[in-house]
């Protein structure tokens, strides 16, 4: 069994060893106070239960070990920043998609108005689109945009779960 002079000099070490990575002092310092609440009934009445608080006060307080959680709390934040950039270019994408997909719309309304003036019924130009690529207004030739948009519909729905579960798991540090 540990005696409350060997958990405080674990907390001693623990906040002046500059070695030591935020993880593995936030261990020693959860592993000291998981210890003490474990057995708050046998060092209830020990005088040096005092120092023991007051050092777990100035590990957890430590300018050093705050700043090094502090730089890994930025670093985190830089990569969601990454991951909206990123997102965001994916939103960009799929509103562009939705555009071309009017102008295909636009232009299968007008080979059926085209072909409905010419009193053509329901021939092959009568607004359905050809089943390989197609030119658009502004020439472009795009294959199939149906299938398109739904393949970059998906990949953008993946992209936002992905980043949900990176977001909750932030929260969830915090």
């Amino acid at each position: 069994m540990h005696t409350l002079a060997h958990l405080k000099a674990t907390l001693i070490a623990a906040r002046i060893n500059h070695e030591l990575s935020v993880d593995a002092w936030e261990q020693r310092v959860a592993t000291v106070e998981t210890y003490l609440l474990l057995h708050q009934d046998i060092f209830r009445n020990d005088p040096e239960l005092d120092e023991v608080l007051k050092e777990l006060n100035r590990v957890r307080c430590s300018p050093w070990h705050l700043q090094k959680k502090t730089e890994q709390l930025h670093a985190e934040i830089w990569a969601l920043r990454g991951e909206l950039r990123r997102l965001r270019t994916v939103r960009r994408s799929c509103v562009h998609i939705r555009s071309v997909l009017e102008s295909w719309d636009d232009l299968s309304r007008s080979r059926q108005a085209i072909s409905i003036a010419n009193g053509g019924g329901d021939s092959e130009n009568s607004g359905d689109a050809p089943q390989t690529v197609t030119a658009l207004r502004d020439g472009t030739r795009l294959p199939r945009p149906e299938e398109w948009y739904e393949k970059v519909r998906l990949k953008t729905e993946r992209e936002l779960k992905r980043i949900r579960r990176v977001l909750d798991k932030q929260r969830s540090l915090v």
